[in-house]
């Protein structure tokens, strides 16, 4: 029988977060930890080319 995980939702914290958002869901961190590590990337949320 499989066991059931409580999936804790992540928010987006900016308009164009999406992305940010859905990535932190599917690796298990907090907005603002995948925020930190999309923009130490050269990912920022509010960059207009994306």
């Amino acid at each position: 029988m499989l066991q059931a995980h409580k999936i804790k939702p992540v928010v987006q914290e900016e308009v164009t977060g999406c992305g940010i958002a859905s990535v932190a869901n599917i690796v298990g961190k907090t907005y603002a930890e995948m925020k930190q590590i999309a923009n130490a990337m050269g990912v920022f949320a509010d960059d207009k080319s994306l």
